[in-house]
């Protein structure tokens, strides 16, 4: 594991074996400590990846789609993901595919929580992703459903997750958060796209390196480069 630049973007990047998959992975700097004991999850699947993790450091305004109402607090959620996700398509994974030496290998968008919206999101907007995998997204976002039944899912494959208890909140924002991953899902079903919403035990905070391995371990089983 080491980490370059892309055009001022901090990046982590990581090498397993033959890559069977660019792995991206939009990184908030609170999440960095659990990015060595993720990957090491990751590589017990024994399949080969590259792995790149740019760190965005405004999380909340960077990876938001468009302007909705926080959870909690005053300041809303901003609309910079279309600029995070231009910077990295035209930085970030030419910059990656340069350092690990890959050529046209298939690439995967996945995160957590915000991170893992924004990777749905962009499996909407871009053809530049094969699979997306969202481990507990913020699928409640204001707007997401309706985007998510309006648009074409360009993405071939998608993989979902949540914790059996993140809707048992008073938080009338955060409580609906099985509601729409399974509406989520359902949209998925519906569009044909291959998908699967799997149920981990506990709330929101509960093991998310584990999580997110296991995302990107079922989306390396279904890359064959």
């Amino acid at each position: 594991m080491e980490t370059i630049t892309a055009e001022g973007t901090e990046c982590i990047v990581a090498h397993e074996g033959s890559p069977r998959a660019l792995i991206v992975q939009p990184t908030g700097t609170f999440e960095m400590d659990i990015i060595p004991d993720m990957l090491e999850d990751l590589r017990s699947c024994g399949i080969g990846f590259a792995y790149a993790a740019p760190v965005i450091p405004d999380w909340d305004s960077r990876l938001s789609p468009w302007n909705a109402p926080q959870p909690r607090g005053t300041v809303p959620f901003g609309d910079g993901a279309p600029e995070t996700l231009k910077m990295i398509e035209r930085t970030v994974i030419p910059a990656a595919k340069e350092r690990m030496g890959l050529g046209d290998t298939p690439v995967v968008i996945g995160g957590y929580s915000l991170s893992g919206l924004f990777s749905l999101w962009a499996g909407t907007m871009s053809g530049t992703f094969d699979i997306c995998v969202g481990c507990s997204p913020s699928t409640w976002f204001k707007g997401w459903t309706d985007h998510a039944k309006k648009s074409a899912w360009i993405a071939r494959a998608v993989y979902l997750s949540l914790g059996d208890t993140e809707h048992q909140t008073r938080n009338s924002i955060l409580s609906r958060a099985k509601e729409c991953i399974e509406e989520t899902y359902g949209i998925l079903r519906e569009r044909g796209v291959e998908t699967v919403l799997e149920w981990n035990t506990g709330g929101h905070f509960s093991d998310p390196g584990k999580r997110v391995a296991r995302g990107f371990a079922w989306a390396l089983e279904r890359c064959n480069h």
